[in-house]
């Protein structure tokens, strides 16, 4: 009984496979290949050819939105480079594709009102990292035994008068060191 279901489940698959059209084919083939307008195009195709075939129209726009991206990222590159006129032709293929994508326009707006795309903070918004009020004395501590990593910070903290918060990345491990003659960045630098 499995047997004959699963010949008739390969026939069926094979006899859909068959009945796909040669552009969406060679749209396959085309997108594969990282030639997404020559897939747009072949999938446009097989679309009109037959209007009511689902994988048509999904694989239509896959294709529209791998373009968009495909020129979204070439036109950035030119405005790193710094060649405008290129990057302005890139974002009006990559609109072209994608015409709803807010980015593509915004970015391309951007572009047009002569200010950089790329999301750099200017540097009067840009803050120094906060350094941390600990004591400067040194310290005379040494683990010799190996000792979990987050005791020995938990440590260093209860000496210098700081608490250490651990991110649930945080991977404990034990270790052996001397931290004497050190202060606390010291320390936490050599950790």
């Amino acid at each position: 009984m499995r047997k004959t279901a699963f010949a008739i489940g390969l026939v069926l698959l094979i006899s859909a496979c068959a009945t796909l059209s040669r552009n969406y084919h060679l749209g396959t083939q085309a997108e594969v290949n990282r030639n997404y307008e020559e897939a747009v195009s072949y999938y446009q195709k097989a679309a009109l050819e037959n209007p009511k075939e689902p994988a048509y129209r999904v694989a239509l726009a896959r294709a529209r939105a791998m373009a968009g991206l495909y020129y979204l990222q070439a036109a950035r590159l030119f405005v790193a480079q710094g060649n405008k006129p290129a990057a302005l032709d890139a974002y009006s293929k990559a609109q072209s594709f994608d015409p709803a994508s807010h980015v593509i326009r915004q970015e391309m707006a951007r572009l047009q009102q002569g200010a950089e795309t790329a999301a750099k903070p200017r540097e009067e918004e840009m803050q120094a990292p906060i350094r941390l009020e600990a004591s400067r004395e040194k310290f005379n501590l040494s683990f010799r035994t190996p000792v979990s990593l987050k005791s020995m910070f938990t440590s260093l903290g209860r000496m210098a008068g700081v608490n250490f918060i651990f991110d649930e990345q945080f991977r404990d491990t034990s270790l052996a060191a001397d931290l004497s003659g050190k202060d606390l960045e010291e320390a936490v630098a050599f950790l």
